[in-house]
C-alpha cells in the first residue's frame, strides 16, 4: 500500500494492521494523537513493514514512519520500520509505544525520539 498522507483516527477510533508493507511518501505515515487515557491502543501494526520515504532539505518538514503523540498508544510487534529523511519511530507529549520484536533502520534523522513526557517500551 502507498501512501499519500498520513492515517489520523478520532479519539474513539483504533486501527488494528496484521502483515503487508506500507510505503509513506507524506510527513508521517501514521499520526496518533487522542487525549483519551483507557481504551484499545489507536494503532497496532503486527508484522507489517513501514517505509517512509519523504525526503526534504528542510529536516523539519520531513516526520516519522510513525508519530505519536497526546495520550495516544501505539503496539508495534514483528514490525520493520524505516525513514529516508525522517525519524522510524517519533514519540512526543505524553503518547506511548510498546514494541515488541521490531527492526528500526536506516533513519535519515534518529530511529526512535522521545521528546517531552512520551515513553517508548521495548519488550
Amino acid at each position: 500500500v502507498v501512501l499519500r498522507s498520513a492515517v489520523k483516527l478520532k479519539r474513539s477510533e483504533s486501527l488494528i494492521i496484521e502483515g503487508g508493507e506500507i510505503v509513506g511518501e507524506c510527513h508521517s505515515c501514521f499520526s496518533m494523537g487522542t487525549d483519551r487515557c483507557s481504551g484499545p491502543p489507536a494503532l497496532t501494526l503486527r508484522d507489517v513493514s513501514v517505509k517512509h520515504t519523504l525526503t526534504s532539505i528542510d529536516r523539519r518538514e520531513v516526520g516519522a514512519a510513525v508519530f505519536v503523540m497526546g495520550k495516544a498508544l501505539v503496539v508495534l510487534e514483528n514490525v520493520e520500520m524505516s525513514s529516508v529523511g525522517g525519524f522510524a519511530l517519533w514519540v512526543k507529549h505524553g503518547g506511548r509505544a510498546v514494541v515488541r520484536g521490531s527492526t528500526f533502520s536506516s533513519a535519515g534523522r534518529t530511529s526512535v525520539a522521545c521528546f517531552n513526557s512520551a515513553k517508548v517500551e521495548v519488550e
